[in-house]
């Protein structure tokens, strides 16, 4: 049946998550396209496209208690109806009950047929019930969760008398907290019980927009100073993408990121650099970091990714002192460089609380196939830089594989020295206040010996 056109917020994200379906678990990244709907549809539509995206696991083991044949057979459009009524239910408890259910129904009774939007009914109006039976208490604070335990963002949790998840162990933990499962298996082997709950239970934050590069003096009623000396939080609620503007048009040397993405470039502020090059620059955050942070530097950037590259080339017109260079064009550009920063794609371990996607397609790709990419670049960038300068090697994991490992790889296969090095968990729990709130990730500092 062809898709009706969406005049609503829950129709738009609807057939947005139709797509999400059939995708996952390699779901590409996106939001509900807003064409036609008022402010207030686009805010809901993103909230419940979200809340699908951060709890899919969980959400699919709440709907699959109360089916009895496997979620994953039916058919795309009630997959996606189940799981956004059930997000609603249980993430967003502000909405009526009975305007979540009706108007899924509709939907799926006008997509599919009536009997589709009978059995969505039924099942929602079960998940209703659930909700309904369960109890909100203060999560649990050992080190695994109680069995019938959902956590949630602010540090409450559902408990339902009888447990819609799995067994003992990773298989329970990867759905209360919605990780792929190996994920789980990995960091309780490699990290212990108490630290991988912690990890699992951070990603389940809303992360809030972190400043780095605002005044120490400016006072703004709507920005609370994080922990981390020089960054700044917005706070969220009505009107933040206008105050985000005005901030940023205000004070154009800020940026919006993380103190943790930001330790990478700010590790070589006391380095007498005269070329920098930022090799995987991205939208050119921590290029315009590097421009700050070595500001009578000639700065040169790349990406290898040509929609990135336009991105990049609009993101810093304000910054004269870079050079925006095509990817292959770089050796010609910038050899010899006293700095070159390679922030590489990554597994993005660090960061599931912002890259939704990732934690469920961890191993899609396989660490493998990773480790051998950042390899090539690392290789790439070494070649760029001059005898006695320094290579900045900078994920935003926490898979050893990809940090540690790899600075020693460079070390014995590079000519290059590890100098310094930090990895950093993330930080912030549900519960804790936002400006406790941090990404994990990786920096190396290498200096080239031959």
């Amino acid at each position: 049946m062809v898709a009706p056109s969406p005049t609503t917020a829950r129709a738009a994200v609807l057939e947005h998550l139709v797509r999400a379906v059939e995708e996952f678990p390699d779901l590409s990244i996106g939001d509900v396209p807003g064409d036609g709907l008022s402010a207030a549809d686009q805010s809901l539509a993103h909230a419940i496209n979200q809340a699908v995206r951060r709890r899919w696991l969980t959400l699919e083991a709440v709907v699959q208690q109360r089916l009895t044949r496997p979620f994953a057979e039916l058919e795309p459009p009630l997959r996606a109806a189940l799981l956004a009524g059930a997000a609603q239910l249980l993430l967003m408890d502000r909405l009526p009950a009975h305007a979540v259910v009706d108007e899924t129904v509709r939907w799926t009774r006008s997509r599919l047929r009536p009997g589709a939007g009978g059995f969505a009914n039924a099942v929602l109006r079960r998940v209703a019930d659930a909700v309904g039976s369960a109890v909100r208490v203060p999560a649990s604070g050992g080190p695994s969760l109680d069995a019938g335990e959902m956590p949630l963002d602010d540090g409450t949790a559902w408990r339902f008398p009888e447990s819609p998840f799995g067994l003992e162990g990773p298989s329970r933990l990867a759905e209360q907290t919605s990780h792929a499962v190996h994920l789980v298996e990995r960091w309780i082997a490699a990290r212990g019980d108490r630290v991988a709950r912690d990890l699992l239970l951070h990603d389940l934050v809303l992360p809030p927009v972190v400043f780095a590069g605002l005044p120490d003096t400016l006072e703004d009623p709507a920005l609370r100073r994080h922990d981390r000396p020089g960054f700044h939080i917005l706070a969220g609620g009505v009107g933040v993408r206008a105050k985000l503007r005005d901030l940023l048009s205000a004070h154009p040397l800020a940026r919006v990121q993380d103190s943790t993405a930001a330790s990478a470039v700010e590790a070589t502020r006391e380095l007498q650099v005269r070329t920098a090059v930022d090799l995987c620059a991205g939208r050119g955050t921590k290029t315009r970091q590097l421009a700050t942070v070595h500001p009578n530097a000639r700065i040169v950037a790349t990406d290898a990714d040509p929609g990135r590259l336009h991105d990049l080339r609009t993101a810093l017109r304000r910054f004269p002192a870079v050079e925006v260079v095509e990817f292959t064009r770089i050796r010609k550009a910038a050899i010899d460089a006293d700095l070159v920063l390679a922030d590489v794609p990554c597994s993005n371990t660090g960061v599931l609380a912002r890259r939704l996607e990732a934690r469920y397609r961890f191993g899609s790709m396989g660490l493998a196939e990773l480790v051998s990419l950042q390899r090539r670049i690392l290789r790439g960038a070494a070649d760029l830089v001059r005898p006695g300068g320094w290579l900045v090697h900078s994920t935003c994991s926490l898979e050893p594989e990809e940090n540690e490992e790899q600075a020693r790889w460079a070390a014995r296969a590079l000519g290059m020295a590890v100098v310094f090095e930090r990895s950093m968990l993330p930080t912030g729990l549900p519960g804790d206040p936002p400006t406790a709130y941090a990404d994990g990730g990786y920096h190396a500092l290498l200096e080239r010996r031959r």
